[in-house]
C-alpha cells in the first residue's frame, strides 16, 4: 500500500544500516579478484594477527576465527558430544539459527524467560529451569546491551554446567571480549553488525584442551569457495547504496513507496547470512579475503571514538515519550546496536510513521522468541490421561513459555537512530516519534504492563 509521503518529509536514514565504507567494500573486491588470479594468500599470517587481537591480559583465552559465530557454536557442540536428550538453557531471546543447531545435536531447548530490566535471563526461573539432564546455558548480550553475567555464571558452576555468552550483537572492541569465566563466547561480524566484515565470527575458548580439539576440527572443513564472499560483496554494495548513502536513501523511499514496494523487507531479506541447508553450510573454514577483511575491519577500531556510536542512540533515548516502553535499564553497557522501541501497537506506530518520512520498521533484525519444545503425553502415556477424546495425542511444553520475550517482541518496531545521523534529522525524528505516540496511545496505552518479576 502506497503510503503518499511527501519526498521533503522523507528522513534520509534506514532503521539497519552498514556500519562500514564503501571502500571497505571495495578492498574486499580487490581481496577477492586478487585471490582468484594468484591463488598464493598467506591466510596463516592474517588468521594469527586476528587472534592476536582477541588475545589481552584481561582475556586471555584462546580465540578461534570462524566463518560465522554459529559455526563457532557449532563447532564448539560437535567437540562436546552431549548425550542425546541433554537439556541447554538459552535466554529467550536470540535468533533461530542458535536453538535450531542446539537441535540438531539432539538436545532439547529450554528457554529462560528474559528480565525487562536486563535483557539477561531471570534468575529465579533459570534456576528453576536446571534438571539433572542440563548440560549448558546460552545466555545473548541482545541490541547492544552488555547485562552482568556473573550470577549466571555463579549459578552455572554451582551446578557444574558451561557458560556460552553470545556477544553477537555487542562487540565493542578489546576491552570488553566477554566474562573470562564464561566456557564460550561468541562474536560475529556479519553485514549489519558493529565494524562489519560482511561475515566471519571470533570464538573464545576458556578451556585450552577445548580449543585445541575445536581447532583440530575446524581444519579439517573445506575452506568457503571465495565465490561466495564476493557475491555477497556485491550484493552488499547494492545494499550499502539503498542503506547508507542519504542522497540515494531519500529518493529511493520516495520511488519505492509509489510503486508500492516494501524496500525494507527486501533488502533484510538480501542480507540474512544462511538462506537454507544451514549446517552444511556453516561448516567451512572462512575464505582468505573475509579473514583480510575481518583484519583491516578491526585494526580500524579506535576505543577513543567509539563513544560515537551511543551518542546520537542516548539522545533520542533520553527524549523518548510517554507510551513508548523503555527496557534494559540496568544494563552495564549500551552500544545501541539498532534501535528498537517498545510500543503498545506497533504495527500502527510504524506505519504511521512511515507516512511522516520515518523508516520505522518491525522485522528489521532475525531476533525472536525462543519457544519451549513440545512433549507428547501420548507418545509415552499411552490412552491414560495423553489422548483427546478422538485419540489424537495431546502435546504439552516442556518448559513454562517466555511471556516477557513474547511480549517484547510483539511490541518493539526499529527506528532509523544510528551515530550516521545528523543532529537536525535526530531532532525530527525525536518530534515525529512523539506526535505519532500521542495519536494513537491513550492513557492506559501509557502505563507499563506489568510483566511480573
Amino acid at each position: 500500500m502506497a503510503l503518499g509521503v511527501k519526498l521533503s518529509d522523507i528522513v534520509p536514514y534506514t532503521s539497519v544500516f552498514l556500519d562500514c565504507s564503501f571502500l571497505d567494500i571495495l578492498f574486499g573486491l580487490n581481496k577477492c579478484t586478487d585471490f582468484l588470479r594468484h591463488q598464493d594468500d598467506g591466510r596463516g599470517n592474517v588468521i594469527q594477527d586476528i587472534q592476536h587481537l582477541f588475545v589481552t591480559e584481561e582475556s586471555p583465552a584462546p580465540a578461534l576465527v570462524c566463518l560465522s559465530a554459529r559455526s563457532a557454536f557449532d563447532l564448539y557442540l560437535r567437540v562436546c558430544a552431549f548425550p542425546p536428550g541433554s537439556e541447554v538453557i538459552f535466554s529467550a531471546i536470540n535468533i533461530p539459527d542458535m536453538a535450531f543447531i542446539a537441535r540438531q545435536h539432539e538436545l532439547r531447548v529450554i528457554p529462560c524467560d528474559v528480565d525487562m530490566e536486563t535483557l539477561g535471563p531471570r534468575l529465579d526461573l533459570l534456576e528453576e529451569l536446571i534438571t539433572a539432564s542440563t548440560v549448558a546455558v546460552v545466555v545473548a548480550h541482545v541490541f547492544g546491551r552488555w547485562f552482568d553475567i556473573s550470577p549466571v555464571i555463579s549459578l552455572a558452576q554451582r551446578y557444574r554446567l558451561r557458560v556460552i555468552e553470545d556477544c553477537a550483537e555487542a562487540f565493542c572492541g578489546w576491552e570488553c571480549l566477554g566474562d573470562v569465566r564464561s566456557d564460550l563466547v561468541l562474536f560475529s561480524f556479519g553485514p549489519i553488525k558493529f565494524f562489519t566484515a560482511f561475515g566471519g565470527g571470533v570464538a573464545k575458548v576458556r578451556d585450552r584442551g577445548m580449543f585445541n580439539r575445536m581447532e583440530e576440527l575446524h581444519e579439517a572443513y573445506d575452506i568457503q569457495s571465495v565465490d561466495v564472499y564476493l557475491k555477497k560483496l556485491v550484493k552488499c554494495a547494492g545494499v550499502f547504496c539503498l542503506l547508507d548513502v542519504p542522497a540515494i536513501i531519500k529518493p529511493g523511499m520516495f520511488l519505492t513507496d509509489r510503486l508500492n514496494i516494501d524496500h525494507k523487507r527486501r533488502v533484510v531479506e538480501m542480507l540474512r547470512g544462511f538462506p537454507n541447508d544451514l549446517i552444511r553450510r556453516l561448516r567451512h573454514r572462512p575464505p582468505t579475503a573475509l579473514l583480510e577483511m575481518m583484519l583491516r575491519r578491526f585494526l580500524s577500531f579506535d576505543s577513543a571514538t567509539f563513544w560515537k556510536y551511543s551518542v546520537n542512540g542516548q539522545y533520542i533515548w533520553d527524549r523518548l515519550p510517554d507510551g513508548v516502553m523503555k527496557f534494559g535499564g540496568a544494563a552495564v553497557r549500551n552500544n545501541f546496536w539498532l534501535f528498537p522501541v517498545l510500543v503498545e501497537n506497533p504495527k500502527t506506530v510504524a506505519l504511521e510513521l512511515n507516512r511522516t518520512g520515518i523508516d520505522a520498521y518491525i522485522g528489521a533484525s532475525q531476533l525472536s522468541v525462543v519457544e519451549p519444545e513440545l512433549i507428547s503425553l501420548g507418545d509415552s502415556h499411552d490412552d491414560l490421561t495423553g489422548k483427546e477424546a478422538g485419540g489424537k495425542p495431546v502435546a504439552f511444553p516442556v518448559s513454562p513459555f517466555p511471556t516477557t520475550a513474547k511480549f517484547f517482541m510483539d511490541h518493539v518496531i526499529y527506528l532509523p537512530v544510528n551515530w550516521t545521523v545528523s543532529p537536525d534529522y535526530l531532532e525530527r525524528i525525536s518530534v515525529g516519534l512523539h506526535r505519532v505516540v500521542g495519536m494513537f496511545c491513550s492513557a492506559a496505552d501509557k502505563a507499563a504492563p506489568n510483566l511480573g518479576t
